[in-house]
């Protein structure tokens, strides 16, 4: 039994969270996701980092940031004694304050008790 996982994926293949491996070449501006995970007690969290291959594009350089500042919140908001449902109330209302509650795949600290009671 396989204990980790890793992928990489880039282009219009970034638009998901998980994505399946191509033959596609890589091209100037194109933005690379690399993610690394590992079995914990049958849940499987992954890390990702994402880079760019040569210059950034200014539309995209402002996708990446705001996803990083609201990564960044996220940890902010992470305390002991706070519900995983009011960090993601937060995420949710930073992200589409700033224009991108479309592109939302699904929220943080998914499978961490966000439902609660």
């Amino acid at each position: 039994m396989k204990d980790y996982h890793n992928m990489c994926f880039f282009g219009e293949r970034t638009k998901h969270a998980i994505s399946r491996a191509t033959y596609n070449k890589l091209k100037k501006g194109d933005i690379i996701q690399f993610g690394i995970g590992a079995r914990v007690g049958g849940y499987s969290p992954c890390r990702s980092r994402v880079v760019s291959l040569g210059k950034i594009s200014s539309e995209k350089k402002k996708i990446a940031q705001v996803c990083l500042d609201a990564y960044n919140k996220v940890v902010e908001w992470l305390k002991e004694g706070v519900m995983a449902k009011e960090v993601a109330k937060k995420y949710y209302d930073y992200v589409e304050k700033r224009g991108f509650k479309d592109s939302l795949l699904y929220g943080p600290c998914h499978g961490t008790g966000m439902l609660g009671k």
